[in-house]
């Protein structure tokens, strides 16, 4: 991803310290399926694709942390969830919409990033 994006490293859910991990590529390890998030309880470690488009990622961070917070509450709920959240926060002008059409290798965000903020990139 070559768009601006400021990355998350870490979060402290219910007093617990989750690491957040940027990786090329998320697989779910029992189907071997190729993903945009993951939530590793027992890790206490949240996986978010970089090979993703850039108007998902804020959704998948939301995503992940929902599932971070509750469990046990089903896929479906916690889609839906993330998706209202962010809609919420967009309306607020907390979060930025994203271009549906960029994807995460070759997004281009106009402007030059933030002095501190960190960019999502890949190899290549």
């Amino acid at each position: 991803m070559s768009a601006a994006v400021k990355r998350i490293r870490s979060a402290t859910l219910r007093g617990r310290k989750w690491k957040v991990r940027w990786l090329d590529r998320v697989f779910d390890a029992a189907t071997g399926r190729e993903l945009y998030g993951q939530c590793d309880h027992a890790a206490s470690t949240i996986n978010i694709s970089l090979n993703q488009p850039l108007s998902e990622v804020d959704d998948t961070i939301i995503h992940e942390i929902l599932h971070a917070l509750m469990p046990k509450v089903k896929e479906k709920r916690i889609r839906s969830g993330a998706t209202e959240l962010l809609a919420a926060l967009r309306h607020a002008g907390l979060c930025p919409k994203r271009n549906r059409h960029e994807t995460g290798n070759r997004a281009e965000t106009p402007g030059s990033p933030e002095k501190g903020n960190e960019r999502l990139e890949t190899d290549g």
